[in-house]
């Protein structure tokens, strides 16, 4: 009767090890899911980044090199001018991160729409 007790008892024990055993080994596999979901987007991330940065360069580099510095004379209306096409360019930019598609998305849209963001 105790030798019987304690077959029952490490089988018990066998069983529920196991049965921890493939608990753990499926929240292993849902962990590794969501490793392997989040590193792609973050390569997404880091592809619209270095998009973003290359155009801003390629910006930065046209204007510095094809616009004249200004007169004194024309650099307080340039001023107030530049102000409002801030605040212009501020309100596109908010409307265009709440879309929520990411930079690439939207020039291709904007390229297929046909009004030559792009070229």
């Amino acid at each position: 009767m105790l030798e019987s007790a304690a077959v029952r008892t490490a089988l018990q024990s066998f069983i529920e090890h196991d049965q921890e055993m493939d608990e753990l080994s499926g929240l292993e596999k849902r962990v590794v899911g969501s490793l392997t979901r989040l590193m792609k987007d973050v390569r997404l991330v880091r592809n619209d980044l270095h998009l973003a940065m290359a155009m801003i360069n390629v910006l930065a580099e046209t204007y510095l090199l094809h616009t004249p510095p200004l007169p004194d004379s024309a650099r307080d209306p340039a001023a107030a001018s530049a102000i409002d096409r801030h605040r212009k360019f501020t309100r596109r930019v908010v409307a265009q991160l709440q879309g929520g598609e990411g930079l690439w998305s939207d020039l291709a849209e904007a390229e297929e729409e046909g009004d030559g963001a792009l070229s």
